[in-house]
């Protein structure tokens, strides 16, 4: 993460509002890393958020990125199997755009 001028967080992914990739989360411990990131993002004070992949958000995309992340921890600890947690994700987010199955899969290996 780089902070410019106070104002603008810079990071490798900009936090949009989709279902995240398993090249962003590979394992179970990678929900922990990307959480304690995030917040670390939000905790800046910066007006806008950047990242390499993605384009400019502001300080809600963050806190909703920080809901998600938070709810996949959860539902990662309550379910068994990739299949389970795909259906309680797509519960969670029904409307919320992007591929779900690789990214459960990547969190059961």
């Amino acid at each position: 993460m780089i902070l410019i001028g106070s104002q603008v967080c810079y990071t490798h992914w900009a936090p949009y509002q989709m279902h995240m990739s398993p090249l962003q989360l590979g394992s179970k411990d990678a929900i922990d890393a990307e959480l304690a990131a995030t917040k670390a993002e939000l905790a800046t004070g910066a007006k806008y958020f950047i990242g390499g992949h993605g384009g400019l958000v502001e300080k809600p995309a963050v806190e909703a990125r920080i809901a998600y992340l938070e709810c996949l921890k959860k539902l990662r600890a309550e379910n068994k199997n990739a299949a389970s947690f795909a259906e309680a994700l797509k519960a969670a987010y029904p409307d919320m755009p992007g591929d779900i199955a690789p990214l459960a899969e990547s969190l059961y290996k």
